[in-house]
């Protein structure tokens, strides 16, 4: 039988996928997504729903991979090249948060304002307006 060619084998380790941070963050946007259907968010904000844990989730990954290359850059050598490689990195990193803060703005916004509409409901169930009585003279 002849062997399945592998197009990952040749890779360096640094171009693996790291599946398990794949993971955590589907898992993270998941997560979001069922706080806040639970939290009863209408079908109407779906699209908005999905671009908001979408665009969290990979925020939140992206400021664990910052963390590291900001870390990897102060443990590099005093090379000049060593220095410039980890500034790239560093780059593409920031490059991609910045695509997400532009993206998460606008559904972020409606979700927050859909919650605020809804605590407002929710207090004037609990504190309905006193009732004046009129007194009979």
């Amino acid at each position: 039988m002849a062997d399945i060619p592998n197009p990952g084998a040749s890779r360096p380790p640094s171009l693996e996928p790291d599946m398990a941070r794949a993971r955590m963050t589907a898992v993270m946007a998941h997560n979001v997504v069922i706080k806040l259907k639970e939290m009863g968010l209408p079908d109407r904000l779906d699209d908005d729903l999905a671009r908001l844990s979408t665009d969290l989730a990979d925020l939140w990954n992206a400021q664990q991979q910052l963390a590291s290359r900001v870390e990897g850059f102060l443990r590099s050598g005093d090379g000049w090249e060593a220095a410039a490689d980890c500034l790239v990195d560093l780059k593409a990193v920031l490059a991609h948060v910045g695509w997400h803060l532009s993206s998460v703005n606008r559904p972020i916004t409606r979700i927050a304002q859909f919650a605020y509409a809804q605590a407002d409901e929710d207090d004037e169930r609990a504190d309905p307006p006193a009732r004046t009585e009129q007194v009979s003279e």
